[in-house]
């Protein structure tokens, strides 16, 4: 097997992609790639190779986590040095990844992976550079192993990397003395991984102690007791300053320096001068998680300032993430192709973020394609929120129409006469000018209509206003010939409480017409978000009861996601988001 130390001293780890079991990445393209919205886009991404060396130590840490855990779920009472071991003490095992657009299922039985080879055959870097530069870049870490050839106890880490631990480990009562014992040699292993060099023997670090007395006496006895005067934290010793010293060394993002500190400083709460101490490998682990999950916000340039004068929440999505995942699956998902029309009902007290939550949905499926068309009722509008509400919408929807035609996107313009070819199938000349008051930039699409509407002035002749059920058609066979290519279109209504009973009215007719088409309504979700309590009218209820109508007759499916409060994860994940803070230090500010 390839030993650790030995891959990540090489340039192999600048030059390939490495995944943990189950990484998402693995079916989702580039090592890094986040979802859209949830990172700061102004930051540059990590480097490659730190990114790969925050997998490896995750994976390492977990080797440890497993093999600790095991250790005392079966009294098992086996006295070993975890200091004593070193990276070149292990090997990792990897296997090579599918292509990012490849057909192959990554993580399922050796059967599935047949074609790619183990590592574990590969005898040297040489090799693995060899299948790097044929075009292998993505591989999988399976597992860190002690070397068969190190001379250390076996019973020290003997353990493949298995990701299902069993959760009581967080819970169990453990020897504090010991558990900082562990957390300090893991950091040390850790600094080895980031700064390509072992960390410093005692006998090293008491030479450097001594140079820097040495120099102080030097420097005469005013610094010499202007030095003895500073706090034990802030003197320049090789441990105090270690934090320090690697921020100026320039060779890790901060967030890594910190973690490095606070590890291999770690006494377990124990000194007062530690304010945030590590005091479990979770602490370890979630560090490195954050890392991976979010690498352009907690892997930023140790140079960059990111800090400014305000910190101003809500520009990134967090939280929510199991309401996230259930509105992606439903979005992104492939449907039956007798699925009824996708609707959404979300709903919440005010400010509980279900407009932030579904903004963040609408950009992502963006990417995939969707047109996203989106109205907000007014409280203070009443009745004018109809006009205003159908312009917003079906305005949206003509004008974008009109931009993919001024295009330079050939699929774009291609698609947009499509559209206008089916718009003017559907609707006559009389249809048409009726639209022109809800929405005006339908002559810009149609530019035949201008003709049409001046013949009409001239005769002295108007359109006359359009009765409900002329609405309900107008918009039906406008929104029906969108739908009938091959686009989709994610509609959201906000604040449904504030809509008068004539718009529910129209919407429902709309979208029970569109639900009467098997291919169009697969290719439409509906979003409605409201307040809950009181603020719920008769009226809102019965829009809501005719999806439930439609689902009884195969018509539709409803979900309905009521959002609670914010948990205490989902403002940890905020603030840490925020403030690029890893969560034990910003759990007693979002628990206050």
């Amino acid at each position: 097997s390839l030993g650790i130390r030995t891959l990540i001293e090489s340039d192999c780890p600048s030059r390939c992609d490495l995944f943990l079991v189950g990484d998402d990445e693995l079916c989702d393209g580039d090592c890094g790639s986040e979802e859209e919205g949830t990172d700061d886009n102004t930051l540059s991404s990590p480097p490659r190779r730190i990114l790969n060396s925050v997998k490896l130590s995750l994976a390492l840490t977990r080797a440890f986590h497993v093999k600790s855990y095991t250790n005392r779920k079966h009294s098992n009472n086996t006295n070993y040095d975890p200091s004593s071991l070193l990276l070149d003490d292990l090997v990792v095992t990897l296997r090579q990844a599918p292509a990012a657009n490849g057909d192959n299922d990554v993580g399922g039985d050796d059967g599935e992976w047949s074609s790619f080879p183990d590592l574990s055959m590969i005898s040297s870097i040489e090799d693995f550079d060899a299948l790097i530069l044929e075009g292998g870049h993505r591989w999988i870490i399976l597992g860190i192993t002690m070397d068969n050839n190190a001379n250390k106890n076996d019973n020290l880490i003997n353990t493949v990397f298995d990701d299902k631990v069993d959760e009581s480990y967080a819970t169990m009562k453990v020897d504090m003395a010991a558990a900082a014992h562990l957390i300090t040699a893991i950091g040390k292993l850790l600094y080895h991984m980031f700064l390509l060099k072992p960390f410093p023997r005692l006998e090293e670090v008491e030479s450097s102690t001594l140079e820097c007395k040495e120099e102080d006496e030097r420097g005469g006895i005013e610094e010499a007791v202007a030095a003895a005067a500073q706090p034990r934290s802030k003197r320049r010793g090789p441990s105090e300053s270690l934090f320090q010293q690697l921020i100026e060394s320039g060779d890790c993002p901060i967030s890594i320096c910190r973690l490095l500190n606070d590890s291999i400083n770690n006494n377990n709460g124990m000194d007062s001068d530690r304010a945030h101490p590590i005091t479990s490998l979770d602490d370890i682990l979630l560090d490195l998680g954050f890392m991976i999950s979010s690498p352009r916000l907690f892997l930023h340039d140790p140079e960059r300032d990111f800090s400014q004068a305000a910190v101003h929440f809500g520009q990134r999505f967090n939280g929510r993430k199991r309401e996230l995942s259930e509105l992606l699956n439903i979005t992104t998902v492939p449907h039956d192709e007798n699925s009824g029309l996708q609707t959404i009902f979300v709903s919440g007290i005010a400010g509980s973020g279900k407009s932030h939550l579904i903004s963040a949905v609408g950009s992502f499926v963006s990417n995939f394609g969707y047109m996203i068309l989106t109205a907000k009722f007014d409280r203070e509008k009443g009745h004018e929120s109809r006009e205003m509400v159908l312009g917003a919408i079906m305005g949206t929807l003509v004008t974008n129409l009109v931009k993919m035609r001024d295009g330079d996107d050939e699929s774009d313009v291609d698609y947009s006469r499509r559209a206008v070819d089916a718009i003017s199938e559907a609707l006559d000349t009389d249809s048409l000018l009726s639209l022109i008051d809800i929405v005006p930039s339908i002559q810009q699409l149609i530019p035949e209509i201008r003709t049409a509407q001046h013949k009409e002035t001239s005769s002295c002749h108007s359109p006359e206003p359009s009765t409900h059920w002329q609405l309900v058609f107008l918009l039906s066979e406008l929104l029906i010939s969108v739908l009938g290519l091959e686009r989709k279109i994610f509609l959201v209504l906000d604040d449904l409480q504030w809509a008068d009973k004539s718009i529910l009215s129209l919407m429902s007719e709309v979208l029970n017409w569109t639900s009467g088409h098997l291919q169009e309504r697969r290719r439409l979700v509906f979003v409605g978000m409201h307040r809950d309590g009181d603020e719920v009218s008769s009226d809102l209820m019965s829009f809501r009861t005719c999806f439930v109508n439609l689902e009884a007759e195969g018509r539709a499916h409803v979900t309905a996601i009521e959002l609670s409060t914010l948990s205490l994860d989902d403002v940890v994940e905020m603030i840490s988001s925020e403030l690029r803070l890893p969560r034990r230090l910003v759990i007693g500010l979002a628990d206050a």
